[in-house]
């Protein structure tokens, strides 16, 4: 969950949330009893991420949705224009997934750091 928790707040931090979907599709999943895995389950999380390089078109729904939340008062004209902007120049990166992992790593291995000592009182008493 420190990972988790970490993920969620950078994005809060660098403004890449409009909607939840995404700070939503940050979990954990637990493939065994010593693992888990933690990323984002949407897609577009390596493009927040990452940044897009010019000549995609993005759909419109999700950029009317954006564009709704920000007070647009022509959603389909802007979005038809932040569609054409987003195709010629590409999008900036907002990093979130990196450096929430910085933040993280020393808590986490406190944490395991913490339960190996714990495992070796209870074996070795």
């Amino acid at each position: 969950m420190t990972m988790v928790e970490e993920a969620r707040e950078g994005l809060r931090a660098n403004d890449s949330i409009v909607l939840s979907t995404l700070l939503n599709s940050i979990y954990y999943e637990k493939p065994s009893f010593y693992e888990r895995d933690i990323f984002p389950h949407v897609a577009y999380g390596y493009y927040v991420e990452n940044g897009t390089d010019p000549g995609y078109f993005p759909p419109l729904a999700p950029l009317k949705d954006w564009l709704r939340i920000r007070g647009s008062d022509d959603i389909d004209g802007d979005a038809h224009k932040l569609r054409l902007h987003i195709y010629r120049h590409g999008t900036k990166p907002h990093p979130f997934w990196w450096s929430a992992y910085a933040r993280a790593e020393p808590k986490i291995q406190d944490i395991i750091e913490n339960y190996v000592v714990y495992g070796l009182k209870d074996v070795f008493g």
